[in-house]
């Protein structure tokens, strides 16, 4: 149930339920205090959070795989890098999904360099297979860092990879060629999309925008003019633009 309400975005009512099973005398284990933790991080309540880091310290699941990646996921949505990356480095062997957890955290942070840094360690050190959400969150760091060779080369990856498809990371590239200054490859990868979602539609309409290339983005908008929230996305964008 705890897990349930938070997949359906519920963070809040999990947590309501975790206080009520604890008024029920059962006692928590890893799996429920990495889907309270999850709650926390959704939610935005860090002093609640390190309340459950405290939790899982005193009851011995510090050494849980799957309840550090949820404590560095907290941090990190939380704007608190500095505590997600020291909590990653206590970690004897972090698994993929670790790894991914304090590159988003990275990012997330603006510290786009020191995601890509975490990425190339990755793999030239331990071997670790990327999944499609840490191409996609590497492919925005080097996106909002200009870096379009590094780019190309997560790209190559993702090929090799075999995870073209993946509509993350398609929506990535998007982004990525966008922001690079690469905007033919951008509307080529954008147009060969099997699937076009909000994502996708605003990472081309957000750099078409902040580059003033009003052909594209009259022929987008005739295009998606179903797609009520991305147009709302878009009057955001407009609106910081004409603030700068």
């Amino acid at each position: 149930m705890i897990s349930g309400y938070i997949n359906v975005g519920k963070p809040r009512s999990s947590l309501d339920m975790f206080l009520e099973m604890l008024g029920f005398g059962v006692e928590p284990n890893g799996f429920t205090l990495s889907a309270v933790i999850k709650a926390c991080s959704e939610i935005g309540v860090l002093k609640l959070g390190r309340c459950f880091h405290g939790v899982v310290m005193r009851r011995g699941f510090d050494l849980n795989q799957v309840i550090s990646s949820a404590l560095i996921n907290m941090y990190g949505r939380n704007f608190e890098s500095n505590d997600a990356r020291r909590l990653f480095d206590e970690m004897p062997q972090p698994d993929a999904i670790c790894w991914t957890s304090v590159i988003s955290a990275f990012t997330r942070n603006d510290l786009y360099a020191e995601a890509l840094a975490f990425f190339y360690s990755l793999q030239r050190n331990h071997g670790l297979m990327p999944d499609g959400f840490t191409f996609g969150t590497v492919l925005t760091a080097c996106g909002n860092l200009g870096r379009l060779k590094q780019g190309k080369e997560v790209h190559a990856n993702v090929i090799t990879s075999g995870l073209c498809g993946n509509a993350v990371i398609e929506s990535s590239l998007v982004d990525m060629y966008g922001k690079c200054g690469s905007v033919d490859v951008s509307r080529r990868v954008f147009d060969k999309m099997l699937v076009k979602n909000s994502v996708s539609w605003s990472a081309l309409l957000g750099y078409t925008v902040k580059m003033e290339i009003w052909n594209m983005l009259l022929s987008c908008l005739g295009k998606c003019k179903r797609l009520i929230y991305t147009v709302m996305g878009l009057f955001f964008v407009l609106v910081q633009v004409w603030q700068l």
